[in-house]
């Protein structure tokens, strides 16, 4: 799970990337030389999760919303969580009180 993550924030980072790279000007263009041109989100974006993230377009910009919440399993949601795993590596008393899904209001 963490591969699909650090490939996601590694695609989104050369997209980033090579928008400022193609957006960078070479001269100076005339208001006559302006074109418009239709802009649409990457496919890429498609690969985000759509439970926990909204991405659109909001001018020339990218926005990207996250609740913040995990969507795989860890010993840091409740007991009673779908997402819950018991903890492999140490125990449950050694680990912090707070669980994800009773520390935030929604």
């Amino acid at each position: 799970m963490r591969f699909k993550i650090v490939k996601k924030i590694a695609l989104l980072t050369v997209i980033i990337s090579y928008s400022f790279a193609c957006s960078s000007s070479e001269g100076t263009t005339s208001v006559e030389e302006i074109e418009e041109v239709e802009v649409t989100l990457h496919s890429a974006f498609a690969e985000f999760d759509t439970t926990e993230t909204d991405i659109y377009l909001q001018g020339s910009n990218v926005v990207i919303e996250t609740t913040g919440l995990p969507n795989h399993k860890t010993p840091y949601w409740s007991e009673n969580h779908p997402l819950y795993v018991a903890p492999t590596v140490t125990s449950t008393d050694k680990m912090t009180p707070t669980r994800i899904d009773t520390s935030r209001a929604r």
